[in-house]
C-alpha cells in the first residue's frame, strides 16, 4: 500500500478510507525486509551445507519462519547444521523477526537533531 501511495504521489497511506500512521507504515516495511533478509541468509546456508532440491530448502526455510508446520520431508533428512538453522528460524518466526532484530540492535540516544532534507530520490 505504501507503494501504491507512493506511485499515486500521495504522502499518505490509505486502506478502506482510513489513513495509517507513517509510523506503521514502517514498521510493516521494516517487518517485511527482515523477514525476506532471514529467509535469503536461511537459504543461503542451507543451499551450502545441504544436498537437496532447492525448491525443498526454500519450502522448508519458508515454512520454518512462518511456522507453519509443514514440510516436504527434508528435516529429517538435514545435518545438524541444517537442523539449527531450521531451528533458530522457528524461535525468530516465533518470537517476530521484528523482535529479534530490537534485541540485537543497540539503541544510541540521540542528542543531536538534523535538520530535514528534501532529497531527490531516482
Amino acid at each position: 500500500m505504501a507503494t501504491y501511495a507512493f506511485l499515486r504521489r500521495r504522502d499518505d497511506v490509505v486502506i478502506l478510507q482510513r489513513t495509517v500512521p507513517p509510523t506503521q507504515v514502517m514498521r510493516a516495511l521494516a517487518l517485511a525486509i527482515v523477514s525476506i533478509i532471514m529467509i535469503f541468509i536461511g537459504i543461503f546456508i542451507l543451499t551450502l551445507t545441504e544436498n537437496a532440491q532447492f525448491i525443498d530448502i526454500v519450502f522448508e526455510v519458508v515454512s520454518a519462519l512462518s511456522t507453519v508446520g509443514l514440510s516436504r520431508g527434508l528435516t529429517n533428512q538435514l545435518s545438524i547444521t541444517g537442523q539449527i538453522v531450521i531451528i533458530f528460524l522457528m524461535i525468530i518466526g516465533r518470537v517476530g523477526p521484528l523482535t529479534f532484530a530490537y534485541f540485537f540492535a543497540s539503541p544510541k540516544k540521540k542528542y543531536i537533531k538534523y535538520a530535514n532534507a528534501d532529497i531527490q530520490v531516482g
